[in-house]
């Protein structure tokens, strides 16, 4: 790829969507040599509601230098998507998750857009990552010291229930495949005591089956997304669920210590060739089935 212009990246979605997007500057500007700029211009309450209808904070401040943010105003971001039309590569955008994004920026790309949920620029800058991650008062609790001996399951409800388009393209879990990698993991670590970390919670006591475990215990009332991550992170068994979230506590966890990690497949409603782009060797993958 070569030297070229700065990059303007932008950041959006959630917190796990950041981190990717974090992940795929880092990669730019490590091993390719582009200087990149973060901008935060998505976070704007007025064009969330018209981009997704999703309210969203950016959470990874304090993992970006002072001296990476772009300085463009958002006007400034429009005219040059305006440009794009007329130069070829100026502007690059994320077709779907299959797509090879980054293969496709050129000396002449400045703006780019998209998710980046491949493992292998995660793992190309792992030990900048984690250097980042340490150094932040807010994620440093995300690299476990010690794994704690208990399976946390990742639950996610919101969006993947209630938004009928984001439910069509990443499905909803049914509850069977959390209870049966728990039942996995527990045998595997020996352990009977089960945590769960969802974004409703009381709906995810209500569905989980509570007969199953001797010792089931239901966080995220009153936490942070931060403390629910360093829950995950920090166990010795992780029960991932199809989302970038519990996605970056089973990679943080294992980039340091030995989790016993059990993954969904097909993590898209879909089979797609894309979901490889996700998996880690050490990972256990556990089909699941989808509730219509």
């Amino acid at each position: 790829m070569g030297e070229g212009k700065t990059i303007h990246l932008l950041l959006m979605g959630g917190l796990g969507n950041q981190l990717f997007q974090l992940a795929a500057g880092i990669y730019l500007s490590e091993e390719c040599g582009r200087n990149v700029k973060f901008s935060a211009d998505w976070f704007d309450a007025s064009r969330q509601r018209l981009l997704e209808g999703v309210p969203r904070d950016l959470m990874i401040a304090e993992l970006i230098n002072p001296n990476e943010w772009s300085e463009l105003a958002p006007e400034s971001l429009r005219r040059h998507y305006e440009l794009s039309r007329s130069l070829q590569n100026y502007w690059v955008t994320e077709t779907d998750p299959s797509d090879n994004t980054l293969e496709r920026v050129t000396p002449n790309t400045e703006f780019l857009v998209g998710y980046f949920q491949k493992i292998r620029y995660v793992d190309a800058v792992k030990n900048h990552l984690l250097e980042r991650i340490q150094r932040s008062p807010s994620f440093q609790s995300l690299i476990p010291r010690q794994l704690e001996s208990r399976v946390a399951v990742h639950m996610r409800f919101g969006d993947y229930a209630e938004n009928p388009v984001t439910r069509q393209f990443h499905g909803l879990t049914d509850t069977s495949y959390f209870i049966d990698a728990a039942k996995i993991l527990m045998t595997e670590i020996d352990s009977d005591e089960l945590v769960i970390v969802s974004d409703e919670p009381q709906r995810a006591r209500k569905e989980f089956n509570n007969q199953t475990v001797t010792n089931v215990k239901i966080y995220s009332q009153g936490t942070s997304e931060l403390e629910d991550l360093a829950i995950l992170s920090n166990s010795a068994g992780i029960v991932m669920a199809n989302s970038s979230f519990s996605w970056w506590a089973a990679w943080i966890s294992n980039a340091v210590m030995s989790p016993q990690v059990i993954m969904p497949t097909p993590w898209f409603s879909q089979k797609s060739i894309a979901e490889s782009n996700l998996q880690s060797n050490s990972w256990k993958l556990l089909p699941r089935k989808l509730v219509i």
